[in-house]
């Protein structure tokens, strides 16, 4: 267990990352997680899933054809700028006198 963690936050920080290996993965990954989710092991995997998988070029083209931007941020950040939001739309809806029917 303790090798796995090791293992996946060497990957996780890019350590060893060669030239070679720069376009990998060539196909979608798979991240099979034996554990139950909330406890530490879920966390690293999740952590590890999502700088996997921003860090490949067809799901950042992915987003950029949609419009919209990859990027990864924690928790705190991602609360305050949902939270801008509803402060922000709040104003305009409250100030439009729309109403819900």
């Amino acid at each position: 267990m303790r090798g796995w963690i090791i293992a996946s936050l060497a990957l996780l920080f890019g350590a060893g990352a060669s030239a070679q290996e720069a376009h990998y993965p060539s196909r979608p990954i798979k991240l099979v997680v034996g554990y139950p989710p909330a406890g530490a092991t879920d966390i690293v995997a999740r952590t590890l899933a999502a700088k996997l998988a921003l860090a490949m070029p067809e799901v950042r083209e992915k987003f950029a054809a949609q419009g919209a931007e990859a990027a990864s941020s924690t928790a705190e950040e991602f609360r305050a700028y949902i939270r801008a939001g509803i402060e922000k739309w709040g104003r305009v809806i409250r100030q439009s006198g729309a109403r819900f029917d």
